[in-house]
């Protein structure tokens, strides 16, 4: 399994873990004040494994990751801490999976990619997908952008995603709404039906599929990422807040979410960043991550951000 990208200033990057390593296996912690390098190692063959290894691990406890580098096997200890709340500012540009991927992926070009809907039994209004032009079984991470209520989606709203679809090797879905003048709880069974759909077509990484609205469809966003579950790692809210009915329950092990919350500056801005601040709270104490995403200019929706963004949620 080899790691194609470290985190700035990460305990792996503090511990000298470069691009081009070999993971082959994770020394846990035993017992209180063991280190890294004590015991057995637990071999892992790939990201959900060493995920799964690592999930349960206490922030502050310190781990042995086994890598090899150049036929030269090693173990650095690393100590284990809180997710990160806002993006790192050299996000990659395309990660290759960690378990089959090329150590020398090159970006596709702008217009590499497909538009396509979702079409699924029962789904009056199929949504649109922007589909990167790779390897069908490379898995794919997933934004699910949900807009103003709209009505139906047209092919032509899907421009603004394809560059970032092509940079980044990443799907964007884009719904429509049931109703034009709000979303409902029927919007939420179509979306589910569309992501199926995708994943019958094309392979899905579970660990990089993120929710991301705007406005109403910000508060929405929140209600579609509990009605997937644990499958949904990432939520974005832009100009928005939590619904005031939202429930944040504590985070499990390896299932926490990371939640980025941006707003263009503007009088309307002002009056939600007391509620936003108020979810900030809320999410720290539940154990999920809550950050920043930094605004395109005139506040429009930062797409290669945010799909560079989802391509991080793969990290460990």
């Amino acid at each position: 399994m080899k790691v194609a990208w470290v985190w700035g200033d990460s305990p792996a990057a503090k511990a000298g873990v470069v691009p081009g390593d070999q993971i082959e296996g994770v020394v846990p912690p035993t017992a209180e004040g063991d280190t890294g390098g004590a015991g057995d190692a637990i071999p892992v063959d790939s990201a959900a494994a060493l995920a799964g290894t690592v999930a349960g691990t206490d922030v502050g406890a310190t781990v042995g990751l086994v890598i090899d580098r150049g036929g030269k096997r090693q173990t650095v200890s690393i100590e284990s801490v809180a997710m990160p709340t806002d993006l790192p500012v050299d996000l990659p540009e395309q990660i290759p999976p960690f378990a089959a991927a090329p150590a020398a992926a090159v970006a596709p070009a702008g217009d590499a990619v497909t538009v396509d809907r979702l079409e699924a039994a029962e789904v009056a209004q199929p949504p649109v997908a922007v589909l990167p032009a790779v390897d069908p079984k490379e898995p794919l991470g997933v934004i699910i952008f949900l807009d103003v209520p709209r009505g139906p989606v047209d092919e032509a709203q899907a421009a603004e995603w394809k560059a970032a679809a092509a940079r980044h090797g990443v799907a964007v879905i884009l719904p429509g709404s049931v109703d034009p003048q709000r979303w409902g709880r029927e919007d939420i069974v179509g979306i589910k039906r569309a992501v199926a759909t995708l994943s019958a077509r094309r392979a899905i990484d579970p660990a990089r599929i993120a929710i991301v609205g705007r406005g109403a469809g910000g508060a929405f966003a929140w209600l579609v990422a509990d009605a997937l579950g644990p499958a949904v790692r990432g939520v974005a809210l832009i100009d928005a807040a939590l619904p005031r009915q939202a429930t944040v329950e504590p985070a499990e092990p390896g299932r926490s979410r990371w939640v980025l919350f941006g707003s263009a500056p503007n009088d309307a801005a002002a009056d939600l960043s007391p509620r936003v601040e108020a979810d900030r709270r809320r999410l720290d104490e539940a154990g999920s991550a809550a950050g920043t995403l930094p605004m395109g200019q005139g506040g429009r929706v930062p797409a290669a951000t945010l799909a560079a963004w989802v391509e991080a949620l793969g990290l460990l």
